[in-house]
């Protein structure tokens, strides 16, 4: 009678396959994450300028008395 299954030897060499996989990608993968967290910092404080000029503008065009005192 034959038993079906996997060997020690074939689960160990499984899991020692899938731990160098986790070597290789998991630094790769916190690379990507850290470069699309700058990046999306990056475009949050260039809207948040967008957004003060833009404020600034409709300021002016609304009180067209003003001047402004820097630029």
């Amino acid at each position: 009678m034959k038993k079906k299954g996997f060997t020690l030897i074939e689960l160990l060499a499984v899991l020692v396959v899938l731990a160098i996989l986790a070597l290789i990608t998991i630094p790769l993968v916190i690379g990507i994450i850290k470069n699309a967290r700058e990046k999306s910092n990056e475009r949050s404080i260039e809207a948040y300028g967008r957004a003060v000029e833009n404020a600034v503008g409709v300021y002016l065009l609304n009180n067209p008395n003003e001047q402004p005192t820097t630029r």
